[in-house]
């Protein structure tokens, strides 16, 4: 049996961000062929792909994703994996139970793209409101300049 899956994609701002973060690109990486694999090579392959989750949860290496929110979901991710790696020591595992821990996984993984995503979106936008209040400002100071001069 083949499982089929996706996962939430990093939006292109996000992609770029991530560039930097290593250990996130090798999790990427690895995680792909989890999307569309055999249930023996997902219980196979599940040791690495919790050595990777973890690696990615230990190594935040950009500041604005050291939140608890952002921490929150790599503990999620990592204990699914955990829990994959734990089953391909289970002789008796059956497909069900491996296709829905799979699933956890990918939309582990998925809740992790999106919370960056939503983090970079939300940035990108008090970034756009601030600018929108300094040119409030700023053109207030200019009409009231106009409106004191106008008086005089």
């Amino acid at each position: 049996m083949i499982i089929k899956s996706t996962i939430a994609p990093l939006s292109r701002e996000a992609q770029l961000e991530m560039d930097s973060w290593i250990e996130y690109q090798k999790f990427d990486d690895f995680i792909e062929q989890y999307k569309n694999i055999t249930i023996s090579d997902a219980l196979y392959n599940a040791k690495d792909l919790a050595n990777l989750a973890q690696q990615l949860k230990d190594s935040i290496r950009i500041e604005k994703f050291k939140i608890p929110s952002v921490k929150i979901r790599l503990n999620v991710l990592y204990n699914e994996t955990l829990r994959l790696a734990d089953m391909s020591e289970i002789k008796t595992i059956g497909e069900k139970e491996v296709l829905h821990e799979n699933e956890n996984i990918l939309n582990a993984f998925s809740a992790l793209n999106l919370k960056i995503n939503n983090i970079l979106s939300q940035e990108d936008l008090n970034s756009d409101v601030d600018e929108f209040i300094q040119e409030i400002l700023q053109n207030g100071d200019s009409l009231g300049s106009i409106e004191k001069n106008a008086v005089q």
